[in-house]
């Protein structure tokens, strides 16, 4: 959590109008940096948090992603296709993925 405590401590710095412009800057690159880490850090002790966002009901549902193969190259994950029929019905169509 010390890049949590940066992101304060430098957000606290290039919030105070007494200090210099330039040094308010350079805290607020800080800060960006500080919970850029903080966030790579989450994702990767928790990967099944960025799984959930993509989730059915979740902000990213129907947002294509993609997966590394074996070989490295990367395979587009389509999203599900929602067929709404006349009569009010709908369902869901999973698709398969291709390689971009």
């Amino acid at each position: 959590m010390i890049s949590l405590k940066r992101y304060e401590q430098c957000v606290a710095i290039a919030n105070d109008e007494s200090r210099d412009l330039r040094v308010r800057v350079i805290a607020l690159r800080m800060a960006t940096r500080a919970k850029t880490a903080a966030l790579h850090r989450a994702l990767l002790n928790h990967p099944h948090i960025l799984k959930q966002a993509f989730a059915p009901g979740a902000p990213f549902y129907g947002v294509p992603s993609y997966t590394m193969q074996p070989d490295g190259s990367m395979k587009r994950n389509a999203p599900a296709l929602v067929v709404h029929s006349s009569d009010g019905g709908q369902r869901i169509v999973e698709r398969s993925g291709r390689k971009p």
